[in-house]
């Protein structure tokens, strides 16, 4: 399932900011966030996440806050604008992913933010608050009877580019279906119907 976030909000860093932890769904569940790796070993994709992080609920406070994330400008054109992907996968498909990328069967729900402006100089990098992905509302669809369960892992890369000289990259959308090599790299990706 790809789910398009409606909410546009434009994050800001503020070192004395204290973070709220929206509390998280019922359940027995964990979630990680970790930049989306195929992304990084693909030297054609101009944008990567270097780094995510994530904020966990105080004890008794079930709850996920993406956090601040480190974005790399690989290019020599200074960025303007980006948007970010998300991709939720099982925790225990995190090996099979790091070797064959993500497929039907492993990529078990994938969305994207609205732009963020945020400049990035030519070959630099930038911090930006990764709160625009809501886990409470990304996580939605894996609800059962209002619980979540299970051990998941949350794959932030980047799916557009918008550089300052007005060109646009865009990565395409996850499979469809298993292809015969099933490897899945960020500049193959086709969007996955839901």
């Amino acid at each position: 399932m790809h789910k398009t976030l409606t909410h546009v909000t434009h994050p800001t860093i503020s070192l004395n900011h204290s973070f709220e932890v929206p509390e998280g769904p019922e359940g027995n569940w964990s979630a990680d966030v970790i930049p989306d790796t195929w992304q990084a070993r693909d030297a054609q994709i101009p944008v990567v996440v270097a780094m995510a992080g994530s904020i966990q609920g105080r004890i008794g406070h079930r709850g996920v806050r993406l956090g601040c994330g480190l974005l790399k400008n690989r290019t020599l054109n200074p960025v303007a604008a980006v948007q970010l992907r998300w991709i939720i996968a099982r925790r225990q498909d995190r090996a099979t992913i790091a070797q064959q990328g993500f497929t039907p069967n492993t990529a078990l729900l994938s969305g994207h933010t609205p732009y963020i402006e945020l400049q990035i100089p030519k070959e630099n990098m930038r911090r930006t608050d990764f709160a625009v992905i809501n886990f409470v509302e990304i996580v939605r669809p894996l609800l059962r009877g209002g619980s979540l369960n299970g051990e998941y892992v949350i794959y932030v890369g980047v799916d557009e580019v918008r550089f300052e000289d007005g060109s646009q990259w865009k990565a395409k959308g996850l499979p469809e279906q298993p292809s015969s090599n099933n490897s899945f790299h960020s500049s193959e990706y086709r969007r996955r119907s839901s």
